[in-house]
């Protein structure tokens, strides 16, 4: 599966993506990708919720989530954090979470894809992915920056609002 390449924020449909895009060209400071260390979550409150760190391992490549944000872990109703992708059958080595990854390791570039939802969270109606690369060295990637977008379904949507408006 091939997805695109991010060039810049504007290929991206959820703001909260084109948010995430620019904060991290931000963070370039002429390199091909920013540290880990440039990434201040002071910085981006709104965003956190939404945010994935994963970690590249290398010899077999794999990878290890880091950090999932509450609202992630929510729709997902499950917390992976610490957990190898290797270890997680859905996850493992030909899905489309490894191969999204993968790509963005070897491109060290950022990408976006929007995959079927196939989450547990029946009010999903699809999501749209961020994968943004790190880098320590400026040349290996060594951890990305995930940002999901969740698009809810209209009567999932009304629900959620209906609350809000009444008070």
């Amino acid at each position: 599966m091939v997805m695109p390449i991010i060039a810049d924020a504007s290929a991206l449909a959820a703001p909260r993506l084109r948010e995430a895009y620019a904060y991290w060209s931000g963070k370039l400071a002429g390199r091909p990708m920013p540290r880990r260390r440039d990434i201040d979550p002071v910085e981006i409150p709104a965003l956190l919720p939404y945010v994935v760190l994963i970690d590249v391992l290398s010899d077999p490549l794999d990878f290890r989530y880091r950090l999932i944000g509450a609202e992630v872990r929510n729709i997902s109703k499950a917390n992976y954090t610490g957990k190898r992708f290797s270890e997680l059958p859905d996850k493992a080595r030909g899905g489309v979470i490894w191969d999204s990854c993968e790509q963005t390791v070897l491109a060290a570039r950022p990408f976006s894809q929007s995959p079927s939802y196939i989450g547990p969270e029946r009010s999903v109606r699809g999501c749209e992915n961020l994968l943004l690369p790190l880098s320590e060295d400026g040349v290996r990637v060594s951890m990305i920056l995930k940002v999901i977008s969740f698009e809810l379904r209209r009567d999932a949507m009304d629900a959620w609002l209906k609350p809000r408006n009444q008070s």
